[in-house]
């Protein structure tokens, strides 16, 4: 599980870089808490606000109380970051008051400024508490017309983390509602430790889950980190196959392409072209459409350039609390939502649970209710003309 925390960023410096980061702002907002502060309890205050700011990184490195700590840290990285947030404004505020007319901030402002992020958190941490089921239809080229087909797209529980048993819970009753006909896992099922999600009941909830034409997964990321074999094993168990840059016919109506994630290079899991993988299909499989399911919304281009007609990923959470979604907007094109780049459409899903923090102010908790209509392929037309819109699909429910 170490190992895995080691190379959530990819190495050494990756870690370097976020934990140096974190401790700048952990004294950046703890200098201010001692500035803005007043009264007898100043002192002690800091020191709590010191300690459990200290509980992100031992929760990382130490293993022997790293649940526990990693849950202290989880709300601790939360409040720094708001709270530096608040605090930088302030700062701007007394610097912009310091070279104009303009008054400096009072205790008062200042109060008001801290209560109101605080309020901000309490509202992100009842936010993510509601599972939200984006529904989107999306039109795909086929030999000939047929029924739809309702896939639904699970992404990023993260079991054993702070996502836990009634989470869990709430989550399965979700997936019921929803009567899929495909069922479809993204990736980072456990946060990185195949034992504590086992404990916390995902073995259960994922067998539950039903699908008439088949439950399919891929691993993401934590999924390698926490071990290859004992995800994979826990997939098998609980009734669904896992495609490793494989592909697979589902009722004869559309291929299936799981993909490996790109930092299973670290682990021995190399990664196959799209393309090698779809000049493996034959016969009739070649000429039904395409949907590809990678954790990680990486080098889009290139399931656009092999005419994929729909993806669908995870992995960014949308970024989950100001600023990591701008920072994964920036990072893979597309923090959460749909986007069309050419013929293909892609969907990133924000994720069905969180990492790290119990709380989401930009996003939402989610699962993806994909309804596929097949539309006959004009044979005098060698391009494709899919189309994806915002109308719901199936009966599910938007939110629960």
């Amino acid at each position: 599980m170490i190992r895995g925390e080691m190379e959530m960023f990819y190495n050494a410096k990756g870690m370097a870089f976020f934990m140096g980061a974190y401790f700048c702002a952990l004294l950046y907002s703890g200098a201010n808490l001692a500035f803005f502060g007043r009264g007898e309890w100043k002192i002690v205050v800091l020191a709590l606000w010191l300690l459990s700011g200290l509980s992100l990184p031992l929760g990382i490195f130490q293993k022997r109380y790293s649940p526990q700590l990693r849950r202290v840290g989880g709300v601790a990285l939360a409040f720094v970051l708001h709270l530096s947030a608040a605090f930088l404004f302030l700062n701007a505020w007394t610097l912009l008051a310091s070279r104009t007319t303009l008054d400096a901030p009072s205790p008062r402002a200042a109060a008001i400024s801290l209560n109101a992020m605080l309020l901000w958190i309490a509202y992100g941490v009842a936010r993510a508490q509601r599972i939200v089921a984006r529904a989107i239809h999306v039109d795909l080229l086929s030999p000939a017309p047929r029924p739809p087909v309702v896939l639904l797209a699970v992404a990023d529980i993260h079991a054993g983390g702070v996502v836990e048993e009634r989470y869990l819970k709430r989550l399965q009753k979700r997936v019921a509602q929803c009567r899929p006909d495909v069922l479809l896992l993204l990736g980072d099922i456990t946060d990185g430790d195949v034992s504590r999600a086992v404990g916390a009941g995902l073995g259960e909830v994922l067998a539950s889950f039903s699908a008439p034409l088949g439950k399919y997964a891929v691993l993401g990321n934590h999924d390698i980190y926490a071990g290859e074999k004992a995800s994979l094993r826990l997939l098998r168990d609980a009734g669904f196959e896992t495609l490793q840059d494989e592909a697979r016919v589902v009722d004869d109506a559309f291929v299936l392409v799981g993909r490996n994630d790109p930092r299973g290079r670290h682990f021995g899991l190399p990664r196959a072209p799209l393309r090698s993988i779809l000049d493996g299909l034959d016969g009739p499989a070649t000429k039904l459409p395409v949907v590809v399911a990678d954790h990680t919304p990486q080098n889009l281009e290139e399931a656009e350039s092999v005419g994929v007609a729909l993806q669908l990923s995870g992995h960014t959470h949308g970024g989950q609390v100001f600023p990591f979604n701008l920072m994964m907007r920036w990072i893979y094109g597309l923090s959460s939502g749909s986007q069309r780049r050419g013929n293909t459409t892609v969907c990133v899903s924000s994720g069905a649970g969180l990492w790290t923090m119990p709380l989401r102010t930009v996003t939402d908790s989610e699962i993806v209710l994909c309804t596929l209509s097949f539309k006959p392929r004009n044979p005098r037309s060698k391009a494709c003309d899919r189309r994806v819109s915002p109308n719901p699909g199936g009966s599910c429910p938007q939110n629960w």
